[in-house]
């Protein structure tokens, strides 16, 4: 018992000895500054008619018109000021009192203290009903897809960057480790941020970005450009300074993200103006992501031939 008893106590002493040689600084955490999620603006169908085990659609009768609408709710920390839908997927010829192309009449507001499940917009796309051709067979399915196009950001945030001119000063903080970091609420998210030395008296950030929602991404506003189904494209917004943000494979301002994967943005500080030699100390650096976003919503519903006529 006592020789147990000693090898436990030793075995104590090994375990804090080794613990105190290997602690590092760890820096206080820093709550996060925004309520974050994955998603941007979302649409939902409203019911139409009602649900039959035959076909598991929505089901009305040819001489019924029905109400087509779709709720669009903002679930990230942008406030969406215009969209811009279109119906697909049906000839709009086949039916009466369909609206192809709705409105948003006013701006829908993001989740705040205030509105947590972000604000919401109702889109009327008429009473529909079939168009003079009729119903050929005995049912029609006719397959809505509507899809809608918004302006959105998204912040970075990474509170506790180091910055530091003298790389063996080993106060205050590290110029080498991973940073926490935050994004704001939105379908492009971030993985682990990295800070490393890149010189004397220059810091590296590197950051990694993907679009985990189903949507996709272009920067540019002009018509010309389209949405490429293989890869999204941003835009980078961090305020000048001495900052430069790249991405692989392009210059400028702009981030290209393959489908499914995702790209690191590297900004640097300190190579057109070294930090100084004696300084010490951290700060916050907010990156701002800037694009335009396209998604789809679809729902089938099936028109049934009246048997009676």
């Amino acid at each position: 018992m006592k020789i147990s008893k000693y090898l436990a106590i030793i075995s104590l002493v090994l375990i804090l000895m080794f613990t105190g040689c290997s602690t590092q600084r760890q820096e206080p955490g820093v709550a996060a500054p925004f309520y974050g999620g994955s998603e941007g603006l979302i649409a939902e169908f409203e019911e139409i008619g009602s649900l039959v085990s035959s076909s598991g659609y929505p089901e009305v009768w040819e001489d019924q018109s029905f109400p087509l609408m779709v709720r669009l709710m903002n679930k990230g920390e942008h406030e969406v000021s215009t969209v811009n839908l279109v119906i697909k997927g049906v000839n709009i010829a086949d039916f009466t009192g369909l609206n192809p192309n709705p409105s948003v009449t006013q701006s829908i507001e993001p989740v705040s203290e205030f509105l947590l499940d972000g604000g919401e917009f109702m889109v009327n796309f008429g009473s529909i009903g079939m168009g003079p051709g009729g119903i050929k067979g005995t049912f029609y399915d006719a397959n809505f897809f509507v899809e809608y196009t918004y302006d959105y950001e998204q912040t970075v945030a990474v509170p506790k960057v180091c910055f530091k001119g003298n790389p063996y000063d080993d106060t205050i903080c590290d110029t080498e480790g991973s940073r926490q970091a935050f994004v704001s609420g939105g379908p492009f998210q971030i993985g682990t941020v990295t800070q490393r030395p890149a010189g004397k008296g220059r810091i590296m950030l590197e950051i990694p970005v993907r679009n985990v929602a189903g949507g996709k991404a272009k920067a540019e506003s002009s018509g010309m450009v389209k949405f490429s189904p293989l890869y999204d494209e941003i835009k980078m917004n961090y305020g000048g300074g001495d900052w430069e943000c790249t991405a692989k494979g392009l210059g400028g301002d702009k981030i290209r993200i393959n489908r499914n994967g995702e790209t690191v943005v590297r900004c640097r500080y300190g190579f057109s103006q070294p930090i100084p030699e004696q300084d010490v100390y951290t700060s916050e650096f907010d990156l701002t992501l800037e694009y335009i976003y396209q998604d789809f919503v679809s729902e089938t519903v099936r028109i049934r031939r009246d048997p009676t006529k």
